[in-house]
């Protein structure tokens, strides 16, 4: 890498004041829509990218926020005069728009962004165009670390604990373990493993078989499931699918105790969602998963695959673990475990301690 100058380091707050931000990214109802609209709610951003997805439809857009809305094969006038209302770039996880950090930096924008590691690929481009990564979890944060190093690269990188509105999320102090909840999503995205021929397509990443796997090992506890994706044919008796809702927060108004047995995380989202519900969690026994305050850790067997193109480490959690922390934590007393799920949410994962952090970054 050979970034002449972090840009960030240039601009002069005293003199120039604040930096106009503008977002780049989808805003859509799913996890990266719904963080792009904190940041939105949250940060004071100048305008907004709306990135259409190639599936999914967008969201109503901010009234009082000028937004551009275009396709992710967006004409270079269309990104340019965009550019031209802007400081800094921030977008989370990867630019969507290919060339766009790129073209940032050669009128002189700072680029941010706010790291997935699976997502991210040390040969891929637009990552030598980066002035800073902020880093949801100490997992990322250590992976990027080793790259600097090893690239010589000048980003600024800030360890931000990734953030919820725990003002949306009221904790319920959860009594006692009656039942147990699932939170499928759209199942996320599928890991590929090695095979003699070629790569094998893994099951989804949220962990899902492995939930129903377990059911059947439990045949008398009560598992509770939100899933966007259709579930498969066959489902055990004590599995009951929960119909939809419209706001996330009411993701976790059932269940007593979160199951997540993720193969791997980015920034886990939904975990400290939970915990901001006051539902103790039950996850991997992997990183980043298990830098949060677990009630119990499943074992798992790490493997090495691909998402992207791009190689991870993959955790496969064991269902028969699983279905021993279920029997542990059924009709246990979870009274304390709950009033430290909402506390660590509050003290580590809030909005207020993340602007302070973002806003360094930002030189804001």
């Amino acid at each position: 890498m050979n970034q002449a100058e972090n840009l960030l380091d240039r601009w002069d707050f005293e003199v120039r004041g604040p930096m106009r931000i503008g977002l780049s990214g989808f805003n859509t109802a799913t996890g990266l829509g719904y963080q792009n609209r904190d940041l939105i709610d949250k940060l004071p951003i100048a305008t907004w990218l709306i990135v259409e997805h190639p599936s999914k439809p967008s969201m109503e857009t901010p009234a009082d926020l000028p937004v551009v809305v275009s396709p992710i094969t967006a004409s270079e006038d269309r990104i340019q005069d965009w550019l031209g209302e802007i400081d800094c770039l921030l977008f989370y996880e990867q630019p969507l728009i290919g060339e766009l950090p790129g073209l940032a930096r050669q009128r002189g924008i700072a680029v941010a962004c706010i790291a997935n590691w699976e997502w991210l690929n040390p040969a891929s481009k637009w990552i030598d165009e980066i002035d800073a990564f902020v880093c949801p979890n100490r997992h990322t944060f250590d992976l990027l670390s080793k790259w600097k190093a090893e690239r010589g690269a000048n980003w600024k990188l800030e360890h931000v604990p990734a953030p919820v509105d725990t003002n949306r999320f009221r904790p319920v102090v959860r009594r006692k373990c009656e039942s147990f909840l699932f939170i499928n999503g759209q199942g996320g995205v599928c890991p590929y493993f090695p095979g003699w021929i070629r790569h094998r397509k893994g099951p989804p990443r949220k962990g899902l078989d492995v939930v129903l796997k377990a059911a059947r090992k439990v045949p008398d506890i009560s598992i509770l499931i939100h899933s966007q994706a259709e579930l498969p044919a066959g489902i055990p008796r004590n599995v009951t699918l929960l119909p939809a809702v419209e706001e996330n927060h009411e993701l976790f108004a059932t269940g007593d105790v979160a199951i997540q047995p993720s193969y791997f995380e980015g920034t886990g989202l939904q975990m400290i969602e939970t915990l901001a519900s006051g539902m103790p969690l039950v996850s991997t026994d992997a990183a980043p998963m298990n830098e949060l305050p677990l009630f119990r850790a499943i074992r798992c067997d790490n493997r090495i695959g691909k998402v992207g193109g791009n190689p991870i480490h993959v955790s496969v959690p064991d269902p028969s673990d699983l279905a021993r922390c279920m029997k542990e934590c059924i009709d246990a007393d979870i009274t304390e475990a709950s009033v430290v799920a909402r506390n660590h949410a509050e003290r580590v994962h809030s909005w207020p301690q993340a602007i302070k952090a973002m806003n360094r970054v930002l030189n804001q």
